[in-house]
């Protein structure tokens, strides 16, 4: 403002005291997520002094960003050279381990913080007792369920109730292990594999399924999520796995979480990011692939959300 119209006479100050003679503010902008990243990733260099001059960012969307309590925080920890929170094992997971302890790991065992997946997941609920008689069968009905001239869905359905039902029974295993030969899908030929883990542990065909409870902080506002991984021997020498990120309590993931495979170098080969829906909020139940890998290679996983990951190493 010109000096000439700037007023010296400080009687004007009293006059205008209670009378509404600033002007309306308009209201500040929405960034839109590329934006949100765009400005966080720019502003946040530490090397630039003064960086909303340097960058020449107007002032609505500087003060969209300031007034926004995450994304204040996440261009804060950047200045400071906080851009992640990765935590890692010292050692890495043995996968075949879990194969091998199967019998000696009780449901709810603790193993560096993996556990049975139903244990954290899912946990079970009480089962009615049944008569014995009962039980078997139940059993030789569900086992006519998983016949070859049944639909897939049918026979994977088949395989996960028997994987209940069916601790300890011979032909229950027996069907399981016919059924691995002989299923149609992948997805059928895991239920099969994983449902044998739980009737008969330390088969050499059980698969068997873990999960790690993962520690965002703040970061996910609220969100409880879990890492599963499965495994289960392959005929070709190789490990399959499944990996699988899915929330404790039933909610829907958070957007914009990643689940990230990488080499043991760190290159990353396979990555999938949660959606959002209209509002903003998550729409996803779980983000996940399967792969299968040969004996002794070695890679890591990676979940992450808002600049923040927790990554583990494997070795199949």
């Amino acid at each position: 403002m010109p000096i000439a119209e700037l007023t010296s006479d400080l009687t004007v100050m009293e006059i205008t005291v209670g009378l509404q003679v600033r002007e309306a503010v308009k209201p500040l902008p929405q960034l839109s997520k590329t934006e949100e990243k765009q400005w966080v990733e720019q502003l946040g260099d530490a090397s630039l002094y003064s960086p909303g001059l340097q960058l020449q960012v107007s002032f609505d969307k500087w003060a969209a960003l300031l007034t926004d309590t995450r994304l204040r925080q996440q261009l804060c920890d950047r200045r400071m050279g906080k851009l992640e929170t990765v935590t890692a094992k010292t050692m890495p997971v043995k996968l075949q381990q879990w194969l091998e302890n199967m019998l000696e790991l009780g449901k709810n065992a603790l193993e560096n913080g993996w556990q049975q997946f139903e244990a954290l997941v899912s946990p079970p609920e009480p089962n009615a007792v049944r008569e014995k008689s009962d039980v078997m069968g139940a059993i030789a009905l569900v086992i006519r369920l998983l016949e070859p001239d049944q639909i897939e869905q049918t026979r994977r359905h088949a395989a996960g109730v028997l994987g209940e039902l069916g601790v300890g029974n011979p032909e229950a295993i027996n069907a399981l292990t016919h059924l691995l030969h002989t299923a149609r899908d992948e997805e059928t030929r895991w239920q099969a594999a994983l449902s044998l883990g739980k009737i008969s542990p330390g088969h050499p065909q059980a698969g068997i399924r873990k999960a790690r409870y993962l520690d965002f902080g703040m970061q996910l506002e609220g969100h409880s999520v879990a890492l599963i991984v499965a495994i289960m021997p392959r005929s070709d020498d190789k490990l399959g796995v499944f990996l699988q990120v899915q929330p404790i309590e039933g909610r829907k993931l958070p957007p914009h979480l990643k689940l990230s495979l990488l080499s043991e170098s760190g290159e990353i080969k396979r990555e999938a990011e949660t959606r959002s829906d209209e509002e903003g909020k998550g729409k996803d139940n779980l983000i996940q692939w399967r792969f299968s890998t040969p004996a002794g290679t070695r890679f890591q996983v990676r979940v992450s959300v808002n600049e923040v990951s927790v990554m583990e190493e494997f070795i199949a």
